[in-house]
């Protein structure tokens, strides 16, 4: 009976490990990058209240650069109705891993209390809070 050695049967079944298991690591790495392109968050401690106006501060924590101005901001006051202003924040680019910066809107109305902030980016939604004292 003629066939593979040992050796070189142990040695192929090594190979083939090796390179599945590169192939797999090629995979999941792009799918994680993907992932975390552009992550916007709201940074809570940059963002302002003062008088009647909130000013918000956003960061992207993903990977990759993007115009401000995909990003949309809303908001409501701790009574629930809608604060005005919002909509898209000003042209300008939000670096990856750079610190927080403005948004370039502002959300208007009764601020008194609890208020929720709504940010929507491109690959992601994000809610935060900002409380503001009469």
């Amino acid at each position: 009976m003629k066939g593979v050695s040992a050796v070189i049967a142990t040695i192929l079944m090594l190979m083939i490990t090796i390179a599945m298991a590169g192939v797999a690591y090629m995979y999941i790495s792009g799918i994680f990058t993907q992932q975390t392109g552009t992550v916007i968050e709201i940074d809570e401690t940059a963002t302002s209240c003062t008088g009647t106006t909130i000013t918000v501060f956003v960061r992207d924590s993903g990977t990759t650069a993007f115009n401000k101005n995909l990003i949309s901001v809303s908001g409501t006051n701790s009574a629930g109705v809608a604060l005005t202003g919002g909509g898209a924040c000003t042209a300008g680019t939000l670096n990856a891993n750079a610190g927080a910066q403005s948004c370039g809107t502002t959300l208007t109305g009764a601020l008194t209390g609890s208020n929720s902030i709504v940010v929507s980016g491109p690959s992601n939604t994000v809610r935060g809070s900002v409380y503001c004292s009469g």
